[in-house]
């Protein structure tokens, strides 16, 4: 953990970066490789606590949304075993008004065994009337805007 004032990063290893799609920046300097936009959603729901909350999610979610590609969401729910992240996804590319990148994540969901209730936002007490979504079996503990 870096620390800078009152400023903390944390890093966070994958064990499975390999599989993580990747593609190049050109900067003036250098070539970058940075996470698709498909993995950088996948990861601010695999880590929500790691992110400034759901809020900062669905505000960068909102703006990324626009260069999410249907096809590398699809892919990359295919290749991606951990369920969470992509109900928590679908359900708020559904709420942001992106049907279209939300019924990607709906059709590979259906074809799971078995997916459980999880909550909205880990880690936080359910609210006395928690509403439950039957369409992505999320549990919505907590309210969210985005600052957009």
């Amino acid at each position: 953990m870096l620390e800078c004032g009152k400023v903390r990063v944390q890093f966070i290893a994958k064990s499975n970066i390999q599989i993580v799609p990747v593609q190049s920046l050109s900067t003036l300097k250098s070539i970058l490789t940075i996470s698709t936009p498909e993995a950088t959603a996948m990861d601010l729901l695999c880590y929500p606590m790691h992110c400034g909350g759901l809020n900062r999610i669905v505000t960068v979610l909102d703006e990324l949304r626009e260069h999410i590609r249907a096809n590398e969401l699809r892919v990359l729910a295919e290749n991606q075993i951990e369920i969470a992240w992509k109900q928590r996804l679908g359900f708020l590319l559904d709420k942001l008004g992106s049907p279209h990148l939300a019924d990607i994540l709906a059709m590979h969901l259906m074809k799971q065994n078995r997916v459980d209730y999880i909550q909205l936002m880990p880690g936080l007490q359910d609210k006395n009337k928690s509403i439950k979504n039957k369409k992505w079996k999320i549990i919505e503990n907590t309210d969210f805007e985005s600052d957009l």
